[in-house]
C-alpha cells in the first residue's frame, strides 16, 4: 500500500478530532433549532394575547363609550329636573335613592322606640322568621339543622351533614354566614383557614358569627346550579309585587363567599340586560340569566306582595334544586346610586305601591306581613317582649285576595 507523502500527512487532522468537532456543531444545530420552535412559539402566543387584548380594548373603548352617553344624557336630565325644580321649589322626580333614606329612617324609628309589633318593615331582618314566612307561602328555603339562642350552646357535632352553613338570625350583607366542611378531624372554614376539632367553632368564627343578632342557626350548604362553590346571588328588587330589575352577583371557579370575588349583571322582568345601570360597579357580561326563571319571579313577587310593605329585595340563590330563598332586605345596604332614568323610575314605582298597599289595605287587606295557609316550623322560643318574633302578629290569608296590580305592568 503506497504511503503518503510526509508533508501531506502532518496538514491532515487527527480523526478524534474531526468527531468531537462534528458532534459540537451537531449539538449547536439542534440548540439552535429548539431556540427557533420557542420563539417561534411565542411569537404565535405574543399575536394571541395581542389580538386578544385588542378585543377587549375594543369592547372596554365601547363601553365606555356608552357609559360618556349615558353619563351626559343624566347631565342633561339633572340640568332640565334642576330647572323644573327651581320653578316649583323641590324635587321635580322621584328617586329610589331618597326612598331607601326615608324607608332606612323609618326603620331606625320603629327600631328605636321598640314598635316592632306594629311596624312591618321593622320585621324584616329576621332570617328565621323570613324562613317561616316563605313556608308558609309554599317558596322553598334551606333545610335548617339545628337552632342554638346563645353562642355557648354551640356544637357542631350535633349535626349529620358533610357541610353546612353558620348564620346569626340578625346578619346582612354576607356577615354572619360561615361556610363549613367536615373534615377526618372536626369541621373546618372553606378555605381551610379555621380548624375545629371538638364540634366548637373557633374563636375566629365565633368573633364573626358574633357580629349578627342571635339566635345562632346551622342550615344546609346548598349546592350551586353552575361551575362554582357559591350558588349564584340572586337579587330581585320589587315594589308590592312588581318587579324592579333582578341582580345576579356570581363568583368565577371555586371562590368561597367573599363579595369581593363577584361581578354583576341586571336584568329587567323579561330576561333583559338592562347594562351598567349603576356606575364602577364590576361586570360579567357572560352572566346567564338564572335558570328557572319564571319561577323565580313567582316566589319573588308572592314574597313581596304578602311582606306588607312597598318595597322589599327578595334574595334567592340559584340551586342545582331550583331558587332557594336567601333573606328578604327592606332597605339595601351598599351603593344604591343608580343611573339617572332607572333612579326615577324605581322611585316612581316605590311611590305607586304605596298607593296601592293602601288602597287594598282600605280594601279589607291586614296590615303587615301575611302569611299564607302552608306548614311553617316557627324557630323561635316563646316570648311577650315587643322586639322580640314571638309576639308578633302572624296573620294568615291570602295576600293575593285584596292585591291592586301596577297599573303599568296590566
Amino acid at each position: 500500500m503506497p504511503r503518503l507523502p510526509r508533508a501531506m500527512h502532518r496538514n491532515l487532522p487527527g480523526i478524534g478530532w474531526r468527531d468531537r468537532k462534528i458532534s459540537f456543531l451537531e449539538s449547536r444545530l439542534e440548540q439552535l433549532l429548539q431556540t427557533r420552535d420557542s420563539l417561534g412559539s411565542k411569537l404565535d402566543h405574543t399575536r394571541a394575547t395581542l389580538e386578544k387584548e385588542r378585543t377587549e380594548h375594543a369592547q372596554q373603548l365601547h363601553a365606555h363609550a356608552t357609559e360618556i352617553a349615558t353619563l351626559r344624557n343624566d347631565i342633561e336630565d339633572i340640568a332640565s329636573a334642576s330647572g323644573d325644580a327651581s320653578e316649583t321649589g323641590g324635587l321635580a322626580r322621584p328617586s329610589f335613592e331618597e326612598k331607601m333614606a326615608d324607608y332606612r329612617a323609618a326603620t331606625n324609628l320603629a327600631r328605636a322606640n321598640k314598635w316592632h309589633s306594629a311596624s312591618a318593615i321593622a320585621q324584616m331582618n329576621y332570617k328565621l322568621r323570613t324562613y317561616s314566612l316563605a313556608e308558609s307561602l309554599g317558596v322553598d328555603t334551606p333545610k335548617i339543622h339545628r337552632v342554638w339562642n346563645s353562642a355557648a350552646e354551640i356544637n357542631l357535632n350535633e349535626i349529620d351533614a358533610e357541610k353546612i352553613v353558620l348564620k346569626a338570625d340578625g346578619g346582612h350583607s354576607g356577615i354572619s354566614v360561615i361556610p363549613l366542611r367536615r373534615t377526618d378531624h372536626g369541621w373546618q372554614t372553606l378555605n381551610g383557614a379555621e380548624q375545629m376539632s371538638d364540634g366548637r367553632p373557633s374563636e375566629e368564627v365565633l368573633k364573626q358569627l358574633k357580629k349578627g343578632r342571635r339566635p345562632y342557626f346551622a342550615e344546609e350548604f346548598l349546592d350551586s346550579d353552575a361551575d362554582s362553590t357559591i350558588p349564584a346571588d340572586i337579587k330581585v328588587y320589587t315594589a308590592y309585587g312588581q318587579i324592579l330589575h333582578v341582580l345576579v352577583m356570581q363568583t368565577s371557579g371555586k371562590g368561597v363567599a367573599n363579595r369581593s370575588t363577584f361581578s354583576r349583571r341586571y336584568f329587567d322582568a323579561a330576561g333583559n340586560d338592562l347594562g351598567m345601570i349603576l356606575p364602577v360597579a364590576v361586570y360579567g357580561p357572560d352572566i346567564p340569566v338564572p335558570r328557572d326563571w319564571d319561577d323565580l319571579l313567582a316566589s319573588a313577587r308572592r314574597l313581596s306582595i304578602a311582606s306588607g310593605i312597598p318595597f322589599v329585595r327578595v334574595d334567592l340563590y340559584g340551586t342545582s334544586r331550583g331558587p332557594v330563598l336567601g333573606e328578604l332586605t327592606a332597605t339595601p345596604g351598599g351603593k344604591q346610586r343608580y343611573r339617572l332614568q332607572h333612579d326615577t323610575m324605581m322611585g316612581r314605582a316605590c311611590n305607586e305601591a304605596e298607593v296601592r298597599l293602601q288602597r287594598d289595605i282600605a280594601r279589607g287587606r291586614t296590615a303587615g306581613t301575611l302569611y299564607g295557609h302552608d306548614p311553617y316550623t316557627w324557630w323561635y322560643p316563646d316570648s311577650e317582649r315587643e322586639t322580640h318574633p314571638s309576639s308578633w302578629h302572624r296573620p294568615a290569608g291570602d295576600p293575593e285576595e285584596w292585591y291592586t296590580p301596577s297599573p303599568t305592568s296590566l
